[in-house]
C-alpha cells in the first residue's frame, strides 16, 4: 500500500506487501499546546475532538502523540475527565 502524500503515514516503510512499526514524523512541541479535558462528547473519540479543533478528524493521531502516558489506546483511553494536552490550531496547520 502507498500512502498518499499528504498521509502522516507516508513514511512509515513497506516490507513484503506488510506496513513497517510507525514512527512519527510529527515532533511534539510542548510549547504550543493547550490543556483539555475529555467532556462527555468526546468519550471514545479522538476523531470527533480533531474535527472540532482542528477541522479535520484525520489529525486525531496527534492526541496519542502528545500524550504518551495518558493515551495508549486512542479510542479506549479517551475517557471522561481525562486531562490531556493538545497542539493548537496554528501548529497543526503546518503538518
Amino acid at each position: 500500500m502507498v500512502y498518499k502524500r499528504t498521509s502522516h503515514l507516508r513514511a512509515t516503510p513497506i516490507t513484503n506487501g506488510y506496513t513497517d512499526i510507525y514512527n512519527p514524523s510529527v515532533i511534539p512541541d510542548y510549547s504550543r499546546v493547550d490543556d483539555f479535558v475529555i467532556t462527555q462528547k468526546y468519550v471514545n473519540r479522538p476523531d470527533l475532538l480533531a474535527y472540532e479543533l482542528y477541522g479535520d478528524a484525520r489529525f486525531w493521531w496527534l492526541f496519542p502523540i502528545y500524550n504518551k502516558n495518558a493515551i495508549v489506546d486512542p479510542i479506549n483511553d479517551f475517557t471522561l475527565g481525562k486531562r490531556i494536552v493538545v497542539p493548537r490550531r496554528d501548529f497543526v496547520a503546518g503538518i
